[in-house]
């Protein structure tokens, strides 16, 4: 990611990443519904890694784009 050198460039980098971060504010899950693209991140610690995290996160891969979501969501591991 680029350096911000600027109060404007922060304003546009806040202006793109506000509405991701309302959705973990969203109790009726409409603005998840209503996004542009999610973001599912796995935790890749030693605990979770050894509970099987993996096969969750393949599992989550494999129904996404069962359902056609491949565009829409995205798995960070």
């Amino acid at each position: 990611m680029p350096r911000i050198t600027s109060y404007e460039e922060l304003i546009k980098l806040k202006k793109k990443v506000e509405p991701r971060l309302k959705i973990r504010d969203d109790a009726d899950f409409n603005h998840f519904k209503n996004s542009p693209e999610i973001c599912i991140q796995q935790c890749r610690g030693m605990g979770c890694t050894a509970a099987g995290g993996d096969k969750v996160t393949e599992l989550f891969e494999e129904l996404i784009n069962k359902k056609g979501l491949g565009a829409k969501v995205d798995v960070v591991r």
